[in-house]
């Protein structure tokens, strides 16, 4: 059986299945940093269309993110994709000091991967299976309503 993971947000909860297959690094890093429960603040994308972007706290950064690279990686994510991108210290002006930890939800089409320098590839790690009608409803609140608090745990 896969390795699974809930998102929560809002009071609403969804089922992803990671894809360890296609990104084997991505996986075996972010399952090791879900070892507790990632509680981050989850905000509504500015560029890329329907897409929260969260940054992974302290506790959770146990992995050396240069070591991921690129593995399924799209500029094209589709509704329901878990993506993760590193960017280093400096590289955006919205970064944290610490670089961009980046676990994002992609919630609807038309979405893409790009940021004021440019074209940025995701590694897609990880695909909602149940519940993406009720979250994405509810990532969508986030474009008007502000930041919330979204909460990543492993399913064992």
């Amino acid at each position: 059986m896969p390795k699974r993971i809930q998102i929560d947000l809002n009071g609403v909860s969804a089922v992803v299945v990671l894809l360890e297959e296609a990104a084997p690094r991505t996986c075996r890093a972010l399952w090791q940093a879900l070892e507790k429960p990632a509680r981050t603040k989850g905000i509504h994308a500015k560029w890329a269309g329907r897409m929260i972007l969260t940054y992974l706290e302290k506790e959770n950064q146990v992995f050396d993110p240069t070591q991921i690279g690129q593995e399924n990686a799209t500029v094209f994510p589709q509704p329901g994709d878990i993506i993760w991108v590193w960017f280093p210290p400096g590289e955006t002006n919205t970064n944290p000091p610490d670089g961009g930890w980046d676990v994002s939800i992609i919630y609807g089409p038309e979405t893409r991967a790009f940021i004021p320098t440019g074209w940025q590839p995701l590694n897609v790690w990880a695909q909602v299976t149940e519940g993406l009608p009720a979250l994405a409803a509810e990532c969508a609140k986030l474009q008007l309503e502000g930041a919330r608090e979204v909460v990543f745990r492993r399913l064992e």
